[in-house]
């Protein structure tokens, strides 16, 4: 038997096989460093499609399954669960079946209430997107699909009551558009569900704030509440307070308008007012820049959320009867069928065509082309004559005028 390697020694082959191997990433081929650069900062993979990631936010959603403690995230990318979600939505017919499934399989915590929610989600964030992150809020914290398992088993009971109280917060309370008083809506209830359902407790639970005040809050915090917001706890609290904020500032207003109407008005006071504006305003843009806050893409009013497309996928998705309805009823108009006959013809009579019609068509087309150049040429020459003409007869008339001066 050959002698081996003496132990602790090196292996220098190797060594220089790796050494070389550097050299000519760093130095012969600069492009390859790159690559493998790149390649070496996409640490995260999808173990489903094998898909490599540089960040874990915004391409997976977090998780609070033991399972997954490692990452504190699924290890499935975002667009797998959407195919994901897809599949079981055809399998199963139902859009909420569909997430009860990957529910199983995600060990995701499992409720009416998260159902309900999700339905709001934008064109930026899929459903299933919208209702992990719904998931992972500060009420459903440690609730995984066995809670769910749990609960069914007791006969629906739960010993979670903030779900109960969230689902039925104004029907509970008895507030209403009238019980609330003048100017509140039924919209602005709804508006108040909403944060209320989706933070998981009233935020502007205070007794200094009037009635006017909390629906300023609520009308304003729900356009706000975006996924990503709803994700980072802090980001939230943070825009809990810029709302705050921004009620401050439109007090502000108010007493800067009413100033303003007065038959004499107290400069100084308007000076005053208009400094402390403008302070609430530097926090309020500060707090927005350093959070990334925007209601651009919010969950209640996410981007494109009122074009007819994503209505007609979101009715679709629910699965709203009498939309289908309303497709095939387009479909069998007469409109619609004059056009598609018309489209048939068209397309039949050119499938038709032979390679020596192909020809005829290409030198019909040759003919009336060179027609046409002809005419130009004709037309700019009748012309040329023209501009001649007119130019003797200009110099003719001025002789005449000439003569008769003298």
């Amino acid at each position: 038997m050959p002698a081996g390697r003496p132990k602790g020694s090196k292996n220098n082959k190797n060594n220089n096989i790796l050494k070389g191997v550097e050299k000519y990433k760093s130095k012969s081929n600069p492009k390859i460093t790159a690559l493998v650069a790149a390649d070496e900062e996409k640490i995260y993979y999808c173990t489903s499609c094998g898909k490599g990631y540089d960040r874990l936010k915004s391409n997976f959603r977090a998780s609070q399954s033991p399972f997954y403690q490692g990452w504190g995230y699924i290890p499935i990318c975002q667009r797998c669960l959407d195919n994901f979600k897809k599949q079981y939505t055809e399998k199963l017919g139902n859009s909420d079946e569909a997430i009860k499934r990957l529910a199983l399989h995600l060990d995701l915590y499992v409720s009416d209430v998260l159902l309900k929610s999700s339905r709001k989600a934008s064109m930026e964030h899929t459903r299933i997107a919208s209702y992990i992150s719904k998931a992972n809020l500060l009420q459903y914290k440690g609730r995984t699909y066995d809670n769910y398992i749990d609960e069914t088993l007791n006969g629906g009971a739960t010993t979670f009551d903030k779900s109960e109280f969230i689902d039925n917060v104004s029907d509970n309370s008895g507030e209403t558009a009238e019980s609330w008083g003048k100017g509140w809506s039924e919209g602005d209830i709804r508006n108040k569900k909403y944060v209320a359902q989706t933070i998981g407790y009233d935020c502007f639970d205070d007794a200094n704030y009037t009635p006017e005040n909390k629906k300023f809050l609520y009308n304003t915090l729900s356009d706000y509440l975006t996924d990503d917001v709803l994700e980072d706890q802090h980001a939230l609290q943070s825009t809990i307070a810029m709302v705050k904020t921004l009620l401050q500032r439109e007090n502000i207003d108010r007493l800067l308008n009413a100033q303003i109407r007065q038959p004499v008005i107290n400069h100084a006071l308007i000076e005053q007012l208009s400094k402390i504006k403008n302070n609430l305003t530097g926090d309020i843009n500060s707090t927005a820049r350093d959070n990334a806050i925007s209601a651009k893409n919010s969950g209640k009013n996410g981007k494109s959320s009122n074009t007819l497309t994503n209505i007609t996928k979101e009715m679709l998705e629910n699965n709203f009867d009498d939309i289908k309805i309303n497709i095939v009823d387009v479909k069998m108009s007469n409109a619609y069928q004059h056009i598609a006959e018309k489209n048939s013809a068209a397309l039949t009579a050119e499938l038709m065509y032979q390679s020596d019609d192909y020809a005829r068509l290409l030198s019909e087309s040759r003919a009336f082309n060179e027609s046409l150049q002809d005419r130009i040429m004709l037309l700019e020459e009748e012309n040329r004559k023209l501009k001649i003409e007119n130019k003797k007869l200009s110099l003719l008339n001025d002789l005449e005028k000439s003569g008769d001066a003298s």
